[in-house]
């Protein structure tokens, strides 16, 4: 806040003040009857007077914080952004083998979250590498940039799989493939303001209570249940044929919510929320207890794939 809009807010109540005075010394002036009770006028005034004489003035608006975790986020000044993630994986997978990944800055509001392709090999660990390098890189504070993803290339350490196995050696050798979406929430001159970017079928959700009403909500970059391509484009570790990366961005507010899923479970929650049976409330604001129950009811229903599913729920509030 600026010194002149402080000196506004002092500007209006002395000025009303001057005019009350001009007024009550006209009326004394010329009324007999006013002038014999003028000590008492005088003190109703200033008893009238004492609660705005008293108060303090109203703290300067600090910069909208923008705080990241995965646990929930100290308030700071008047508005925070939290964040925490649930990550389950497949039914059948061993060990706790889970392909998906996440990252979270906890200082420059980014997060991200990555599918690595089942079929590819080191799919984990690629995945892995493109979350840590997207909030380690910050490619959204400026105009988007995918130079981010140079990066991951050089970063990952590429598996060089069992030599007495053909087909690990291979696969290794035609390296590991991830879809990806990240999300950057930012302080601008124009207030709270969020950006996005995405490859393949990881989706993000945002989300703004509108009222009594359900929730407006733009999905990136696949907004509908039906619309999940068969085969996504991939990020390769290889950096071979690398697919375009798609940007969007929005201006936020408190109360806003965002959610970055990875397929599986963006598809679900998408057609629930088409049917008129929206689960945003449990995904946004449940514990990671009750978002592990929202999964498996999600896994019970037909149509489904057993696959790893994760989401990462960030709140402005």
């Amino acid at each position: 806040m600026s010194s002149g809009t402080v000196s506004r807010r002092w500007w209006a109540p002395v000025g009303v003040g001057v005019v009350l005075v001009v007024v009550f010394v006209a009326l004394v002036t010329v009324s007999a009857t006013l002038r014999q009770y003028w000590p008492f006028l005088v003190l109703s005034a200033l008893v009238a007077a004492v609660p705005f004489l008293l108060r303090s003035p109203a703290p300067a608006r600090r910069p909208l914080p923008v705080v990241a975790g995965t646990a929930a986020a100290e308030q700071v000044g008047e508005v925070a952004l939290r964040a925490s993630a649930v990550s389950v994986p497949k039914i059948s997978a061993t060990g706790g083998e889970n392909e998906d990944a996440y990252a979270v800055d906890a200082d420059a509001g980014y997060a991200a979250v990555a599918d690595g392709a089942s079929a590819s090999f080191g799919a984990a660990d690629w995945a892995r590498t493109l979350c840590e390098t997207f909030v380690a890189q910050r490619p959204l504070d400026g105009p988007a940039s995918a130079s981010w993803i140079g990066a991951a290339t050089s970063a990952f350490v590429r598996p060089t799989g069992d030599g007495a196995d053909w087909w690990s050696a291979d696969a290794a050798r035609r390296g590991a493939h991830a879809a990806f979406v990240g999300l950057a929430v930012l302080r601008a001159e124009q207030g709270l303001v969020w950006r996005a970017t995405a490859v393949g079928d990881c989706v993000l959700v945002h989300l703004r209570p509108d009222g009594d009403g359900p929730p407006i909500v733009t999905a990136f970059p696949v907004d509908h249940s039906a619309s999940f391509p068969q085969n996504p484009v991939l990020l390769s570790s290889e950096g071979d044929g690398r697919p375009p990366v798609r940007s969007i961005d929005g201006t936020a507010a408190a109360g806003d919510a965002w959610l970055l899923m990875s397929d599986e479970l963006a598809r679900w929650a998408l057609r629930r929320y088409e049917v008129g049976e929206p689960v945003w409330d449990v995904l946004v604001g449940g514990s990671a207890a009750q978002v592990r129950a929202l999964i498996g009811r999600a896994r019970s229903e037909q149509g489904v794939a057993d696959d790893d599913m994760t989401v990462v729920r960030c709140q402005a509030g």
